[in-house]
């Protein structure tokens, strides 16, 4: 936010000739000033901002930018006259409707819900996604003013509300919501859920950040239960022994029977090694206790098909384009994973074009793709495999009908790796768990 103050003061002091440009560059201020708490500053934008927006020579303009000055206004007052706020708020989520002008309405519901009591809060909030679920652009898009987060703050506002309530259905299903779902799978209910879970001696672990707070659900087809862990710094840095005691520990009874969990996370906890999250208790890590695996959705989640095949592999080792110094286990990585399957055929990388790979797919019911190394900054959208003369992406390998019910791995550095925002084009820093130690069942890479 401060970064976006300087930016915006710079926009102010640019913003001269035009009674628009001002008024909306003032606003933006106010709002960012709202966020970072100087009231006073905000309220001095506001009424710079108010004489800009009478200056406006276009009826129509002039009444859009009155608009995004109740709505800011609105912001400064949340919490020290919420009821005035409330007032301003609904003219403007009025005034926004009657111009078409939609975008700008999740916010406005997000700020009424914060001064209103739980019933209509709740209301406000499904209003607020409800309109931003109609936008083709959801996931990531800049929503109204984008000061806000209104995309993202939604979705927790309406976790938070639900687990005061204790609602494990509503909690459950408003995560869900907020993560982007395969195309035609629609959003499960808990019981649906335990059900496909029904003799599997598996549970979901459902992990959401909250500003302040770390909310978890579990899920087995005996139950569901909820634990909250407050958070006074980002949920990925803690230690690997905090984050158990934050979403693990809690759920001893549901787990004690439980050979296999599948977290489903989101933000930036997609990219947290679960499996490594450590019992201080017992130094044991989780993947000693239990088999762990991650889920990008619950609602997607069904039971594994029955076959009285044995499992054949495929194995492909695909050349690096690059030295593979400073990787000396990836040489080694194919016949590991092929001494598991006996009778698994392998191709190796001078072999391996996307030709041989087709022809020799359809016999295997695991498909095991090897890359020595994938760049961690991709000038591509996708994941690609170098296949000798080919390059594939792996939306190419998963349309292929490679076998009837085939596993497919792609093996690589950063494989299908998400950003945490859609917004980021730049290369960031982020702490990648630096004390994290490899567990002792899997190798590093």
């Amino acid at each position: 936010m401060t970064t976006a103050r300087a930016l915006l003061d710079v926009a102010r002091n640019t913003a001269t000739s035009s009674p628009v440009a001002r008024a909306d560059v003032l606003m933006h201020v106010a709002l960012v000033d709202v966020a970072l708490r100087d009231t006073e500053r905000a309220e001095v934008a506001l009424r710079d901002a108010t004489a800009a927006a009478n200056r406006i020579a276009d009826p129509d303009a002039r009444r859009l930018a009155r608009t995004h000055l109740e709505f800011a206004g609105a912001a400064l007052r949340v919490t020290s006259d919420p009821a005035r706020a409330r007032e301003m708020l609904t003219r403007a989520v009025d005034e926004y409707r009657a111009g078409g002008r939609l975008v700008f309405l999740p916010e406005c519901y997000l700020l009424r819900a914060r001064t209103e009591p739980q019933p209509a809060a709740a209301e406000d909030l499904e209003s607020g996604i409800a309109v931003l679920e109609q936008s083709p652009v959801r996931n990531g898009a800049v929503v109204g003013t984008g000061v806000l987060n209104a995309g993202v703050a939604l979705y927790e506002d309406a976790i938070r509300l639900c687990a005061d309530r204790g609602d494990i259905e509503g909690m459950f299903r408003y995560a869900e919501r907020s993560r982007t779902q395969p195309e035609g799978i629609p959003i499960a209910t808990v019981r649906e859920l335990q059900q496909r879970l029904a003799a599997s001696a598996a549970a979901v672990l459902q992990v959401t950040e909250l500003p302040q707070e770390l909310v978890t659900i579990c899920i087995t087809e005996r139950g569901a239960a909820i634990q909250r862990h407050p958070l006074r710094r980002a949920a990925d840095s803690l230690s690997p022994a905090e984050l158990y005691d934050a979403v693990i520990r809690g759920f001893g009874p549901q787990l004690a029977s439980c050979h296999q969990l599948i977290v489903v996370a989101g933000g930036r906890l997609r990219d947290v090694p679960f499996a490594a999250l450590l019992d201080a208790r017992t130094h044991r890590y989780l993947i000693e206790q239990m088999a762990v695996s991650t889920a990008m959705s619950a609602s997607a989640l069904r039971p594994a098909p029955h076959s009285r095949a044995t499992g054949s592999l495929l194995a492909v080792a695909l050349p690096s384009g690059n030295t593979n110094a400073g990787l000396p286990e990836s040489a080694g990585e194919v016949g590991a994973v092929s001494a598991l399957y006996p009778g698994a055929r392998t191709i190796a990388a001078d072999a391996a074009t996307f030709a041989a790979f087709e022809a020799a797919a359809p016999a295997a019911s695991v498909i095991h793709i090897g890359r020595p190394h994938q760049p961690a900054v991709r000038t591509r959208p996708a994941w690609h495999s170098s296949f000798a003369h080919d390059r594939v992406t792996w939306r190419a390998i998963a349309q292929r009908r490679l076998s009837r019910e085939p596993i497919v791995i792609l093996a690589a550095c950063n494989t299908l790796r998400q950003r945490f925002s859609a917004n980021v084009r730049s290369q960031t820093s982020r702490r990648w768990f630096p004390r994290w130690p490899v567990p002792p069942t899997s190798s590093a890479r």
